[in-house]
């Protein structure tokens, strides 16, 4: 069950936040996947394609993508500022 959306502090929605009741495996899933494929887009919409060390990022897991795309949305602030 959708209660809300998470934005970040650039006022960003990037994944929905999902009431405190049992979920399914299959609900916790889809979440997962919705996440990963928010912050794929977000990172090619940057032209970001790989990491240094040459891996494409549907090979990344969740908490990689998260990070990858906090150090770049960073990177681009500075360059903004």
């Amino acid at each position: 069950m959708i209660i809300g959306q998470y934005f970040n502090s650039n006022g960003f929605t990037s994944f929905p936040i999902i009431a405190r009741k049992k979920v399914s495996t299959n609900q916790l899933n889809k979440s997962i996947v919705l996440q990963r494929d928010f912050y794929k887009s977000e990172l090619l919409r940057m032209d970001y394609f790989k990491t240094p060390e040459g891996r494409q990022l549907y090979e990344l897991s969740l908490p990689e993508l998260e990070s990858i795309f906090d150090t770049e949305k960073a990177k681009a602030r500075k360059i903004h500022d």
